[in-house]
């Protein structure tokens, strides 16, 4: 998940939310002690580093933002984040079984059990973000967000009562696997296709 458009445009959330959602932000800096100046990973061709958010509006490489580097130490402190050692397990514990739970409904995809399965490898860190926002706060997620879910307390059985669209999904089975919705959760109904 690529942070600097959406913290660019999230610039009215609260200090705090602004902090812990920075501290999600990819890390790739050091060598041997010492700040690169240039990003090295594909996409980001003559970006440089950056520590402070700002708006945009040349047509010219976008500044990557950074908050820790490689070996984790946070280089502003004025972003390190405010999250206790139980938020960090709980986030954490929280990527574990996401993972776990992709895998097990692929397999079940693959094998024929439900029609449809996305799986979010690879995202997983969304869920740092997701702890970022307060449980009110409305999500319009894509579909490989299940972790927000996850994260605001939406159970395994309520994961898998939607993907087999049985007596107890929320949705009622009106909604294909993955589309995951819930009103006691401020997360708006999936949709599939993209830019919706």
């Amino acid at each position: 998940m690529a942070l600097l458009g959406p913290m660019l445009a999230l610039r009215h959330m609260r200090p705090r939310l602004l902090a812990r959602l920075a501290a999600s932000a990819p890390a790739f800096s050091t060598t041997s002690g010492t700040l690169r100046k240039k990003v090295m990973f594909p996409g980001a061709l003559d970006s440089e580093y950056t520590h402070s958010l700002r708006f945009v509006s040349s047509t010219e490489s976008i500044p990557t933002y950074q908050v820790m580097d490689t070996d984790g130490r946070v280089l502003d402190t004025a972003n390190e984040p405010q999250v206790t050692k139980e938020e960090a397990l709980t986030i954490y514990r929280n990527m574990l079984t996401l993972n776990a739970m992709d895998q097990v409904l692929y397999e079940a995809q693959r094998q024929g059990r439900i029609s449809f399965y996305m799986t979010s490898f690879g995202e997983e860190a969304l869920i740092g973000s997701a702890a970022a926002l307060e449980a009110t706060d409305m999500v319009f997620g894509q579909y490989r967000e299940a972790g927000v879910l996850l994260q605001r307390g939406f159970t395994l059985p309520q994961f898998m009562n939607q993907c087999y669209s049985n007596e107890k999904d929320l949705g009622k089975g009106r909604q294909m696997p993955i589309h995951y919705g819930s009103k006691a959760h401020h997360f708006q109904t999936i949709s599939s296709p993209l830019a919706t």
